[in-house]
């Protein structure tokens, strides 16, 4: 599910050009780093299911989240959240510990 070796063209670019090392996308693949992690992921969705497949090459690490609620109450994809409380618990330096 990575890049891995594929060529220049293919690496994901930032998604906010004014943030350079913000989340980058390409080839529909998303790329999240946060402090020495890198995580390679997709999002899906269809009516009443929400998914994130996530992968670091690095640390050999995958994780798969699926859902059967498409958007919360708040209207957010229900896979994300879930995503972030799981990488949190994971890494020693998680996403949301770099967003504070």
């Amino acid at each position: 599910m990575t890049l891995g070796n594929m060529p220049p063209p293919c690496a994901p670019e930032p998604e906010d050009p004014n943030k350079p090392l913000g989340q980058k996308y390409g080839y529909g693949i998303a790329q999240m780093t946060f402090g020495p992690n890198s995580l390679h992921f997709h999002g899906g969705e269809m009516p009443g299911y929400n998914s994130f497949i996530g992968h670091d090459p690095v640390n050999d690490v995958t994780l798969i989240v699926w859902t059967n609620l498409t958007i919360s109450l708040d209207g957010k994809p229900t896979a994300n959240p879930i995503m972030l409380k799981m990488v949190d618990r994971i890494y020693t330096l998680s996403p949301l510990q770099q967003s504070q």
